[in-house]
């Protein structure tokens, strides 16, 4: 009896193992992944005018990134620039004062390869978009 428990015991587990490892693993967010393929991207696409001025800007692509759940690498306050990466690319946004009431955002690829997911920039974008009639508010401590 014992024997043939053991046989089943072993028999269960090794195909089990089979099993587990003909299933393809699939990343925590692979519905992200299926959605869209990356493309080439056009430089135009990654830059967008504003009429607000920079330093509102800055403040709102900061906000942006972070509601999109980015991961903010680094912060350059002095030349408005963020450094953000999302699932492996890193991506610099700056953001360029044209005059006091203008300005212009551009996300460029850290690595100068413009074969992205088109969708990780116009998420901030779009962020920026849908909230820039609210007013900043300055959180004071």
């Amino acid at each position: 009896m014992k024997k043939i428990f053991v046989f089943i015991f072993i028999l269960v587990f090794t195909c089990a193992d089979k099993t587990l490892a003909e299933t393809p693993q699939t990343p925590a967010n692979a519905q992200f992944y299926s959605d869209a393929q990356p493309v080439a991207v056009d430089y135009s696409q990654c830059i967008k005018d504003y009429s607000m001025s920079s330093t509102e800007l800055f403040h709102r692509t900061m906000a942006a990134i972070s509601a999109s759940n980015y991961k903010i690498i680094e912060i350059q306050s002095k030349s408005s620039r963020i450094l953000f990466s999302v699932f492996g690319c890193e991506f610099w946004a700056s953001v360029t004062k044209q005059s006091s009431a203008a300005s212009t955002l551009r996300i460029l690829p850290a690595d100068n390869s413009f074969y992205f997911r088109k969708d990780l920039i116009d998420r901030v974008f779009n962020e920026i978009d849908t909230y820039k009639s609210e007013k900043v508010m300055q959180v004071v401590k």
